[in-house]
């Protein structure tokens, strides 16, 4: 695999391109990185820190993030524009002539503390699906030989899987309602071998989830975080954060390793925009074209739409009663409208708790009766 490199320099009004290509090999990343140095230095154009763009490519361009340092603009090839021949050339003369204009801006991207937090955050929300396909994978194999236990709530409580155990080590239940009506009826014995393991598998990732959990929290109390008043240690901000109606400590971490910075976002509508709660829509000639919102980051949108569903449920939460309000008034599709808007408030509490090091507050809120101007806004007044 190679790296191909080109400098745009436009002097005199004439533009031309150094071009290279390089190894993929931290050691060739960095000889690449002095290479345009020496080509900026000598056209007295490297002023401070090194700035480049170069396109997002799964996990292929942090390594070249790591060798240049600077400050990167990394963007999606899909915003880079399409060409009839595609080819890393091409790509990169395109990008060039992007970065000679200053089209985009400089990007944000992890330090070695925060990126070792998010990939802690996601091991453990991959723990935590294979914990769940497992447990889905026992309740398929169960209903394919006739046993419902599905129906009657989880198969990891404490009453459905000691039964389930005890059937497919062969122990006398047929007392269970489930069972009774299958007398003498059992499941093949690799069938049995294969629940088994799932709910041994189950318990695995389960464990192993918790586990992931821990350190994830003791690296977030260990670490210092940024605020628009200083530094907060990560224990004092995690309990702040939790301050936020709905918020508990995994929402929390789930901000925090997202976020990062809070002083990157510029105001709480730019931060609401990022979870995917951006509320402006497409207008052509005055007129509104697209109702469609843009989806954001994925992971914070899921963790606030979730919590915006258990702050909904809450019968006396200031928030949730706002909710309900916006639900009832329309009979289609009111659900979703009411916890979209309660997860842009839980998104700018977390907002302005992390960026004053502050506890939550009602205090700016509007809690009168919604109207769709505020349905839209999220209610917050400026």
């Amino acid at each position: 695999m190679r790296v191909v490199v080109i400098v745009p320099h436009y002097a005199a009004g004439r533009l031309s391109r150094f071009e290279a290509d390089f190894g993929a090999t931290f050691a060739d990343l960095v000889r690449a990185a002095d290479w345009v140095r020496s080509i900026l230095t000598a056209h007295r154009r490297l002023h401070g820190e090194l700035e480049y763009t170069l396109e997002s490519t799964a996990c292929y361009h942090c390594p070249v993030i790591w060798a240049w340092g600077g400050r990167p603009t990394i963007i999606n090839p899909t915003l880079a524009g399409d060409t009839r021949r595609k080819t890393d050339k091409l790509d990169a003369r395109r990008l060039a002539y992007h970065a000679l204009t200053g089209i985009w801006p400089a990007s944000f991207f992890p330090s070695y503390q925060l990126m070792e937090l998010r990939c802690l955050a996601k091991a453990r929300r991959n723990a935590q699906r294979a914990a769940h396909r497992a447990l889905l994978s026992i309740g398929s194999l169960l209903l394919k030989f006739g046993f419902t236990f599905t129906s009657q709530g989880s198969l990891s409580d404490g009453v459905l899987r000691p039964t389930i155990e005890d059937m497919v080590r062969g122990l006398e239940t047929h007392d269970h309602f489930l069972i009774r009506h299958f007398p003498g009826h059992r499941l093949p014995p690799s069938a049995a071998a294969i629940v088994t393991r799932s709910y041994r598998l189950y318990d695995e990732q389960r464990c192993w989830a918790e586990e992931l959990q821990k350190q994830l929290i003791n690296g977030i109390c260990c670490h210092t975080w940024k605020t628009g008043k200083g530094t907060v240690d990560g224990r004092t901000l995690l309990r702040l954060l939790q301050t936020v109606p709905g918020v508990g400590p995994v929402t929390a971490a789930h901000w925090l390793t997202e976020i990062g910075d809070v002083t990157r976002f510029p105001k709480a509508r730019t931060v609401a925009a990022y979870c995917g709660f951006d509320p402006s829509l497409k207008v052509s000639a005055g007129k509104v074209s697209a109702y469609v919102r843009r989806k954001g980051n994925a992971i914070l949108h899921k963790t606030f739409i979730e919590a915006a569903g258990g702050v909904l449920a809450r019968g006396k939460e200031p928030i949730g009663v706002w909710g309900q309000r916006i639900r009832k008034k329309r009979a289609k599709g009111g659900y979703q409208r009411a916890v979209a808007a309660v997860a842009r408030r839980l998104v700018e509490g977390c907002y302005y708790v992390h960026l004053h090091a502050e506890a939550f507050s009602y205090a700016g809120y509007r809690l009168e009766a919604p109207d769709d101007q505020e349905e839209k806004t999220g209610g917050v007044s400026p």
